[in-house]
């Protein structure tokens, strides 16, 4: 089990992740002694999790890379911290989009105080800070909430705002307005400075103790691309579903791809891990995660477990293209279009 790869090819997200961070606007006297708490939390965090320091070769090791890759999706506890992860990790990246520094904030400002003040037909340009102009266009969602979110899949968004940076796509946000507890939307991103896309469905049911997510990032640079695709699901916060997959296509050879499931639980600390590793010109096209596991880890003592069960495959999605959960399949996803 070569998980020495796994840690070089899952290294870089954290970082990558910067870049598709939004620029911090000014925040309230609330957010701001909100992120004051926040640093001296991670400040006083008794333990920092960094793939380059991670040893894979012992239980312990993996223990870590667990936490470090749950951390990355959902954000860090008090106990540990990540360096250069976005606040809240990918879930804070579609807080940070759509709430009060992001989209959120700035329809706020322009009159739309309650998400049903959101038209279905109408635009607004502005001139940001950064002398870029913006237009604001509202219409009629175009995107359902994914089959495989639960009760709810299936179920169309009612809210669309596209947003264009000196008339170049820049964010596409559907949602549904939040009821008893329930947020879900859509987003795609890109950011034209770096060249890095980025799709997300998520829904939160803070009732039924549902949570899933599926986050999809690219990234075309002259020497390399690189896609990440992540999907996480919890019934009952407590139980949970997590499926990572990474690939690098080098323009001089030598393409690696990495997969990584882990179905945790909790109340027991035990988590059902399995791994699949691809370093070559050819990307293996097998199924990456299927049913199964390659190792149990009891968390709670960073040991070898016992009774985990095995993972599900993870759910099949159509973006810009269709994408089936393998290694060599990544390579080839792209985005849905504006």
């Amino acid at each position: 089990m070569k998980l020495t790869k796994l840690f070089l090819f899952f290294a870089f997200i954290a970082i990558s992740l910067i870049q598709v961070s939004p620029k911090n606007n000014k925040l309230s006297a609330a957010g701001q002694l909100n992120q004051q708490f926040l640093h001296i939390q991670k400040a006083l965090a008794t333990t920092t999790l960094d793939p380059a320091n991670i040893n894979g070769a012992t239980i312990a090791g993996r223990a870590d890379l667990i936490r470090y890759l749950y951390f990355l999706t959902v954000g860090t506890s008090a106990e540990y911290t990540i360096p250069n992860l976005p606040e809240g990790g990918l879930v804070g990246i579609i807080s940070t989009l759509t709430g009060a520094q992001g989209i959120g904030g700035i329809m706020y400002n322009l009159g739309y105080t309650t998400c049903a003040d959101i038209p279905n037909s109408d635009s607004t340009t502005i001139t940001g800070d950064d002398g870029e102009v913006y237009v604001f266009t509202y219409g009629n969602p175009t995107k359902t909430i994914p089959s495989h979110f639960g009760s709810f899949g299936g179920t169309a968004f009612t809210k669309r705002v596209a947003v264009t940076r000196d008339s170049a796509n820049f964010i596409t946000a559907e949602l549904n307005c939040e009821s008893n507890g329930l947020v879900s939307g859509y987003l795609r991103v890109l950011f034209p400075d770096d060249n890095r896309g980025l799709e997300t469905y998520f829904l939160r049911d803070t009732d039924a103790q549902d949570g899933y997510m599926d986050f999809y990032t690219t990234y075309t640079g002259s020497t390399y691309s690189e896609k990440l695709a992540v999907q996480f699901n919890t019934t009952d916060e407590d139980t949970f579903n997590l499926y990572l997959f990474r690939n690098q296509d080098n323009s001089s050879g030598n393409d690696n791809g990495a997969a990584f499931g882990i179905k945790g639980t909790k109340s027991t600390g035990l988590v059902s891990a399995y791994y699949v590793f691809d370093e070559d010109t050819n990307l293996n096209d097998a199924t990456a995660i299927t049913s199964g596991l390659n190792e149990c880890i009891d968390m709670t003592t960073n040991t070898a477990g016992s009774g985990c069960t095995a993972i599900s495959a993870p759910t099949n999605v159509t973006l810009g293209a269709a994408f089936s959960w393998t290694i060599n399949s990544l390579q080839s996803l792209t985005l849905s279009n504006f």
